[in-house]
């Protein structure tokens, strides 16, 4: 899985994850479900590899990538209502 697929997943968790064991987190699991099907769509794959091959064969190849990424889980989290705009 790329890194920046599961390092969303994790903020999600972080802000919307439950801090108890009984306490619910479907909205964290809705949220972070949402976030790797926009992941999927708008970059075709989930898995590292697939990510990487695609990219120029440079140093540091996923930075533009990296931005992208963060702008899209910024703007999910501002549509749900869980980010300022």
């Amino acid at each position: 899985m790329c890194g920046l697929l599961s390092g969303g997943v994790l903020l999600i968790g972080a802000l919307l994850g439950r801090e108890l064991p009984d306490w619910p987190d479907e909205e964290a699991q809705r949220l972070a479900a949402l976030w790797r099907q926009r992941f999927l769509a708008e970059y075709g794959a989930t898995r590292c590899r697939t990510l990487r091959d695609a990219l120029p064969d440079v140093p540091h190849r996923c930075r533009s990538l990296v931005r992208q990424a963060t702008a899209l889980l910024r703007d999910l989290l501002a549509e749900e209502g869980h980010l300022e705009p």
